[in-house]
């Protein structure tokens, strides 16, 4: 079975030169890897959502990313509370590099794998977290 923290250590290890070049911490990497594949400004809370992370880690690592330039901070026009974060262009070469080694991260670990197991793999994974979501849903419901 697969475990999620043998997968989150490789990947670990494999942006470790980016964090190194660019002196990032991994979640940082993280942050910048996810807002490159939103279309649009996002806020810590949608990270916080989408990552499942401690969200005073989101909150201090997206301060840091402000502060060396990789992202944009702006009040949302309709609701003054809320902060809209965007990638700046500082970020493009960081996230190009983010990119590459996500990508032969995820040739190396399918490697072997033909299209059809891989469907298979996807379509199980699918409702794996559907069901996942499910519980979750119906756990907060009885906790209220």
């Amino acid at each position: 079975m697969l475990r999620g923290r043998v997968f989150k250590k490789l990947m670990e290890h494999r942006c470790g030169p980016v964090c190194e070049k660019y002196g990032l911490k991994q979640i940082e990497v993280e942050i910048l890897f996810y807002m490159s594949k939103v279309p649009a400004s996002i806020t810590s809370t949608d990270i916080y959502h989408s990552l499942n992370m401690n969200k005073g880690q989101i909150s201090r690592s997206m301060e840091s990313l402000c502060k060396k330039g990789y992202l944009s901070a702006k009040s949302d026009e309709t609701d003054r509370r809320l902060v809209l974060f965007d990638l700046t262009g500082q970020a493009k070469e960081v996230v190009e590099e983010i990119n590459l080694v996500t990508e032969k991260f995820r040739d190396d670990i399918f490697e072997g794998i033909s299209e059809e197991e891989f469907a298979r793999f996807k379509e199980t994974g699918l409702k794996i977290l559907a069901n996942a979501n499910a519980m979750m849903e119906k756990e907060g419901e009885s906790k209220r």
